[in-house]
């Protein structure tokens, strides 16, 4: 069973928010400002975007979201997400029982094959193979503990430590010689020798270009990990309990099982998935003023601390419907964001969210197309390989986090 978060030590004495209305006020005001886990933001990702407020924020935000762009998120998958999951296949394919069955475990296989497009955005080069993969995805894991630390259980020196040794690791393995070779082509590209398309696309690259002359290399190797961290294991940690939602929603339901290689039916069924999942336990802001909250007539005095819980929030019976509790991949009800807050609102919302949720696109006769998100394109994938939970080998929730994570999730594939 997961711990429960409301019991962490880091949201002891704040003011407990779980109203959708008030909760996106909180986000949306410029009276709030982000309160995080400060020992380990400052030493892992010191400037790094999620650190940031008002204008600093906002211009670094905008410089950013030129990696979002519809364009950018396609090339991310085909470029990254395709391949890498091919390899991980093909790699399946030889465990392979006497009857044909492969059987594996969910969590370490979405860990793999959910770095292959941060790590092609952030501009990491060596991380193609699956043994660069496996080395990165180690060092994030060490880097996220530290960073969100407040939310960790056990010894909090030594989850620090082991951080900061992963953080040290992960710029001498990875970091220095990506920046170096992209420090290279610019360079080239302003003596003429190459053109600006031979400078890959990657947040390293435009960091180098964009940033000022006083923010270091310490700026871009903190802005590096940020996006290596929350991306990878948001996806690392929602795509297991999405998957655990819809098949068993499919016991009840097996009529709908050939929707399970239809992409529209996944997407939405992700989509109601995320409801239930958050990036982190709560997010937690102070007042920088005094105020008063329009959507419910709370008064609030500067300093006070606030922990927003988006999960309750996202269980509101006014929005989702009288079965808000329940996980309903056919719901109609939120239809305009059926993912509720999970990815926040207002300014600090995630930058990255079209990565998973995907957009609609104009196609070459003037209609419309989805483009698919990662968690989608990785079930697809899965179920058409004949994805199933294990029946003899149950699943394992985490007890060193407050995060809701499975830390095992046995599966088959029967199909492969």
């Amino acid at each position: 069973m997961a711990l429960d978060p409301v019991r962490s030590p880091l949201v002891s004495g704040m003011v407990h928010v779980t109203d959708s209305a008030e909760i996106e006020e909180i986000l949306k005001s410029s009276s709030f400002i982000q309160v995080a886990s400060r020992v380990g933001h400052s030493q892992l990702i010191p400037g790094a975007l999620s650190t940031l407020d008002g204008l600093e924020h906002s211009q670094r935000r905008r410089i950013e979201s030129k990696l979002f762009r519809p364009d950018r998120i396609e090339y991310y998958r085909q470029a990254a997400l395709l391949p890498s999951m091919a390899a991980a296949m093909d790699e399946l394919r030889s465990l392979k029982d006497a009857s044909g069955v492969v059987r594996t475990d969910l969590v370490p296989l979405t860990w793999r094959m959910a770095q292959a497009i941060p790590a092609v955005l952030a501009g990491i080069d060596g991380a193609g193979d699956a043994a660069g993969a496996a080395t990165l995805t180690t060092y994030v894991k060490d880097i996220a503990a530290a960073v969100t630390i407040g939310w960790q259980v056990g010894d909090h020196e030594e989850i620090l430590r082991r951080g900061l040794e992963a953080r040290a690791a992960l710029r001498r393995d990875f970091f220095d010689s990506s920046v170096a070779r992209r420090r290279n082509l610019l360079a080239e590209v302003r003596a003429g020798r190459r053109a600006a398309g031979d400078v890959p696309r990657d947040l390293i690259s435009l960091l180098l270009q964009n940033l000022r002359p006083d923010e270091d290399a310490g700026t871009i190797l903190a802005e590096t990990m940020m996006f290596l961290m929350a991306s990878i294991t948001t996806t690392a940690g929602a795509f297991p309990h999405f998957i655990v939602r819809l098949l068993d929603w499919m016991a009840d339901h097996p009529e709908y099982r050939p929707e399970l290689v239809n992409q529209d039916f996944i997407q939405r069924a992700v989509n109601e998935s995320l409801r239930f999942f958050v990036a982190s336990p709560a997010r937690l802001r102070e007042a920088r003023e005094d105020c008063l909250l329009a959507s419910t007539g709370r008064r609030v005095t500067a300093g006070a601390k606030f922990a927003l819980w988006f999960v309750p929030a996202n269980m509101e019976a006014a929005t989702f419907g009288p079965d808000a509790l329940e996980f309903n991949p056919l719901r109609e009800d939120g239809r305009n964001r059926p993912w509720g807050l999970a990815f926040g609102a207002g300014p600090h919302s995630c930058i990255g969210r079209t990565v998973i949720t995907g957009f609609p696109r104009r196609t070459a006769d003037g209609g419309s197309a989805h483009v698919y998100g990662t968690m989608t394109t990785l079930a697809l994938h899965l179920f058409e390989a004949g994805l199933e939970i294990d029946p003899d080998s149950p699943p394992r929730l985490t007890s060193s986090t407050f995060y809701d994570e499975y830390v095992s999730l046995p599966v088959t594939l029967t199909a492969l």
